[in-house]
């Protein structure tokens, strides 16, 4: 398992590596975002693709959840927020 110094090291040099690629440039959280994708341990890629299978399972299903903007919905009430 690598230290958090070596952690912190191989992410800088991703970072580095990606940054000025591209006309828009990720934000720090996209950036670690996809960093830590390719980084993904045996247990987290096996929790992942266990959630994508159970959701494709449920699709097949005839489940076909809840669209995202009642979740948003949802949450801008709970948390008093508004829409102006």
């Amino acid at each position: 398992m690598l230290t958090t110094r070596e952690l912190l090291d191989d992410f800088h040099r991703y970072a580095t590596s990606i940054l000025g690629q591209e006309a828009d440039e990720p934000t720090l959280d996209e950036l670690y975002d996809a960093w830590r994708f390719e980084h993904l341990n045996s247990q987290d890629l096996e929790e992942n693709l266990s959630a994508v299978r159970a959701s494709l399972a449920d699709f097949e299903n005839g489940e076909k959840g809840t669209p995202a903007g009642v979740h948003s919905q949802q949450l801008r009430r709970e948390f008093g927020i508004t829409t102006e």
